[in-house]
């Protein structure tokens, strides 16, 4: 897989997050709870989601926070693992689910103060994206190696899917990011170009075709038809009739896109590698970039209420108002 070598070379933390619990079987031990540390915010952190009124993000070494205060502080919670957490959804303010390395799966009903390990399989490899449908039951998790999983229970039991392999087009890629923009469509991509579409709910899934066969590390969906993705080389396209039909947007970087959301005033924020930071100077509009004084590996963006929730190996940080405005 020339292209995602090629691309580990330029960054640690996706090696990281794939090489490190995907490259091999990984040691079976008895989990292990996560150790509660002082600077647990700025450890490296890979994902970050809305609960209601607060924010819950997760990351290595199983760390779990939560910030009541959009992000300005975080608080580390109890978490009955200590491997590498990836990914983190929540339906409302009480129920939601964490991903992570040996095939971890975490359940919360309490806004993320608490958590139970509903699956554990260190020979099924790191899960990287988790997304759980409005309804609260539904939802999908994917990972390394094209290890792809569903849910119909709110995330208590996950099944296995079948991954469709078009012509040896590459069913073992690693799989990225996940949505469900609507409940008849449902949408996984990552490496090589991958992107596989349900309509059944996760019961079957085909491949969508874009013009671009390089990696997406990232997908936002804008309404149930109206999606982005992005990733490697500062790709971006958009597709306005759910996965049928792409247009290529001009992103202006040469870096890896990693995450993305809307502001309050619909203009998008996007982040990557080499601290790239991008910001639309009106909804549709061209991208404008922003620096960071020292220059990161970029691993989420959440918009909230005037600013934006930035997370990195350096761990949680904010975007200011003054950051977000179209004139620098």
């Amino acid at each position: 897989m020339p292209v995602f070598a090629d691309f580990l070379k330029r960054t640690s933390i996706l090696a990281g997050l794939i090489l490190g619990g995907g490259g091999a079987a990984a040691e079976d031990h008895p989990p292990v709870a996560a150790e509660i540390v002082p600077l647990a915010a700025h450890s490296l952190l890979l994902g970050v989601t809305r609960a209601g009124p607060a924010l819950v993000a997760v990351g290595e070494h199983g760390i779990i926070l939560i910030s009541h205060d959009d992000g300005t502080s975080w608080v580390q919670q109890p978490s009955p693992t200590d491997v590498l957490l990836t990914a983190v959804s929540f339906v409302d303010d009480k129920h939601g689910v964490a991903v992570g390395h040996d095939g971890t799966i975490l359940k919360s009903e309490d806004g993320g103060q608490h958590w139970q390990s509903v699956q554990r399989d260190p020979d099924a490899g790191p899960l990287l994206t988790v997304a759980l449908a409005p309804d609260g039951r539904q939802g999908v998790a994917g990972g390394a190696y094209g290890l792809l999983m569903t849910t119909a229970d709110g995330g208590a039991t996950w099944r296995q899917a079948k991954v469709p392999d078009v012509d040896d087009d590459g069913a073992d890629s690693h799989l990225y990011a996940a949505a469900i923009p609507a409940p008849d469509r449902w949408a996984v991509v990552g490496e090589a170009g991958r992107i596989l579409i349900s309509t059944d709910q996760g019961a079957t899934w085909k491949v969508a075709k874009a013009p671009y066969g390089g990696s997406y590390f990232g997908i936002m969906t804008k309404s149930a038809d109206d999606w982005l993705i992005f990733g490697l080389e500062g790709k971006m396209l958009e597709t306005a009739d759910a996965g049928a039909t792409w247009r290529p947007i001009e992103t202006g970087q040469t870096s890896g896109l990693i995450s993305a959301g809307l502001l309050k005033d619909d203009r998008l924020v996007v982040v990557g590698l080499n601290g790239t930071i991008l910001v639309e100077d009106a909804p549709g509009g061209h991208f404008l970039p922003r620096h960071l004084a020292t220059p990161t590996a970029l691993t989420a963006v959440l918009p909230v209420d005037g600013v934006a929730v930035l997370l990195s190996e350096r761990g949680a940080s904010r975007l200011e108002a003054a950051t977000l405005r179209t004139t620098p």
